[in-house]
């Protein structure tokens, strides 16, 4: 991780391990999304940590869902996020930022979070199409975007 990120284990508490245990499976893709949607470390740290961390105790959370780790945390990053994206933010990060809302999510869950597109539509309740066409089309307008500029998308 670009910053360091440590849970404590607790002394028997299944739910703690459970967080544990997820946040050794995910906490990478968790805290570079984190970072993504708010381009400041502490922040991506905070709400790294507000998830596995602070509520690692929650019966509420299923830990074996990377999906719902992922959008959760997202979540949680997007209250910290800045209202504009700091200078020197990548053109990429700017035109995701830009997106409709569930463009955006779908976006970051597949290119950012590693998310496949199933597991999105499964997560979000929407259909596997609907996932398939906002993906492609904030793809498109990517590629479209870097292609204005004479350079090359990778993704």
């Amino acid at each position: 991780m670009g910053r360091s990120v440590r849970l404590q284990r607790g002394g028997g508490r299944p739910f703690v391990h459970a967080a544990a245990h997820a946040f050794d499976r995910v906490g990478e893709r968790a805290w570079t999304l984190a970072h993504w949607v708010t381009c400041d470390e502490n922040s991506a740290t905070q709400a790294v940590v507000a998830v596995f961390g602070e509520r690692a105790s929650d019966r509420m959370i299923d830990w074996d869902d990377d999906a719902t780790l992922l959008r959760e945390v997202r979540s949680r990053a997007l209250a910290w996020a800045p209202d504009q994206l700091p200078h020197g933010a990548s053109v990429v990060a700017a035109r995701i930022a830009a997106m409709p809302a569930a463009q955006r999510e779908v976006v970051e869950l597949a290119v950012v979070g590693r998310l496949a597109p199933t597991t999105i539509a499964r997560s979000t309740g929407a259909s596997a199409r609907e996932v398939s066409i906002l993906l492609n089309a904030g793809v498109r307008e990517l590629e479209a975007s870097a292609g204005r500029r004479g350079e090359r998308l990778e993704v």
